[in-house]
């Protein structure tokens, strides 16, 4: 797609899609950018992520956005988050995954150094979920790591859980692996914003770069919507329409797109 019109909305995650896995490193021109779409398009730009609302507003301030894979959400700019599950016992968790990854593997301290240790973990404390976050590198043993922690800590949840035990689950993520409440995905944001005001009646457009994206698009196709992947990790090539080869390629596309709008 060349060009877009005010009758589009642009949805889109963040982590390896607009930035680096847990990156809160942009580029001025990058945050007007976004604003720019935002104002051209009548506040029709979201972001539908796994990061937390404090991580979003360290790149985005105040942009509508789904948190969490939609564990909360703020459907327009400056509103107030909403919640839309469960919390869990995030502390309790996390002091127990760094003492099993601790016997393991390295537990890395700082989120800003996961991209130079391909063999450490980071594990991120959320408000309504618990991510163990690996480099985009990390070697496969380092993924098998994360992945049976992840298991062991969705049963210790469950344990503690006195209702509805199966309130949570296992999302896998391209570069990370998270406990967080079941029943909710980018799917279902997805569905939110496009019954807002701003979003009603548009095309919406989705940009994303993995597994966690799918649901997403998987909604956007059912709207008639389009679909940009990032990268080569979404496979199922009758949800993409257009195949963008990294973050650079993204923001290309985004600076077309801003530049063919009307003001």
């Amino acid at each position: 797609m060349e060009t877009i019109t005010k009758q589009h909305a642009i949805l889109s995650d963040i982590d390896l899609s607009l930035l680096p896995s847990t990156s809160t490193d942009i580029e001025p021109w990058q945050q007007e950018l976004i604003v720019s779409l935002e104002q051209k398009l009548g506040g029709a730009v979201a972001m539908i992520t796994g990061r937390g609302m404090d991580s979003v507003d360290k790149v985005f301030p105040g942009i509508a956005a789904s948190v969490e894979q939609h564990a909360a959400w703020r459907p327009e700019r400056g509103a107030q988050l909403q919640a839309l599950a469960a919390q869990m016992d995030v502390d309790r968790l996390a002091d127990q995954a760094v003492k099993e990854l601790s016997a393991r593997l390295h537990v890395i301290k700082e989120l800003a150094d996961i991209a130079g240790d391909q063999n450490g973990i980071y594990v991120e404390r959320k408000q309504f979920s618990l991510a163990l976050i690996f480099s985009h590198n990390a070697c496969q043993n380092t993924k098998d790591v994360a992945h049976d922690v992840a298991h062991h800590l969705l049963a210790m949840q469950r344990d503690l859980q006195e209702i509805d035990k199966e309130a949570h689950d296992i999302k896998n993520g391209s570069d990370s692996v998270e406990i967080g409440p079941k029943g909710v995905h980018k799917g279902i944001a997805i569905k939110d914003f496009m019954n807002t005001a701003s979003f009603k009646g548009k095309i919406p457009i989705y940009i994303g770069d993995g597994p966690t994206d799918e649901d997403a698009m998987r909604e956007v196709r059912l709207m008639g919507g389009f679909n940009v992947a990032v990268g080569t990790l979404i496979t199922d090539e009758s949800l993409v329409d257009l195949r963008v080869a990294n973050i650079e390629q993204a923001w290309d596309v985004l600076k077309k797109w801003d530049a063919g709008l009307a003001p």
